[in-house]
């Protein structure tokens, strides 16, 4: 999508979840916790239209921690439920790299291409606030990350 503020809330709803789950788990939760705060202070200055930019290094080590929490919290006793867990962290994210790729082949740009030249979301060509398809993905994400 390429959505101001779509890493960072997605980040913030998964260490929800990872510091509920966590809880328990004594310094596990506590780092889990203190990212939600941190997620919370940076999307005040991330949301549409955004001020500061979490950029590649900062996503990418967002989702090191999210994985690396997920895997530190797993209890082999429950492999199903930890697979579960992972599958709904991860479905947003992946159903949205999905899209971009098939708007992007759809419309003839390389999938490598980023930019002007990638085709806009369904809800920018309807003429929709930058911040309400962020909202939808934000809700959906969290509904999500609740039936777990």
């Amino acid at each position: 999508m390429g959505y101001d503020g779509l890493a960072g809330g997605i980040g913030l709803t998964s260490m929800l979840l990872l510091g509920v789950v966590a809880q328990g788990n004594g310094l596990l939760g506590l780092v889990a916790f203190a990212l939600v705060g941190a997620l919370l202070g940076f999307l005040r200055y991330n949301f549409p239209p955004a001020r500061i930019y979490l950029g590649d290094g900062g996503a990418y080590f967002l989702g090191f921690l999210i994985a690396a929490l997920a895997l530190a919290n797993a209890d082999r006793g429950l492999a199903f439920q930890t697979m579960g867990t992972t599958i709904v962290l991860l479905s947003v994210p992946l159903a949205d790299a999905a899209f971009t790729v098939f708007a992007q082949r759809g419309s003839g740009v390389a999938a490598a291409s980023s930019g002007s030249q990638a085709p806009a979301s369904p809800s920018a060509r309807a003429g929709r606030s930058r911040q309400e398809p962020l909202l939808w993905v934000y809700g959906l994400n969290l509904i999500l990350l609740l039936l777990v």
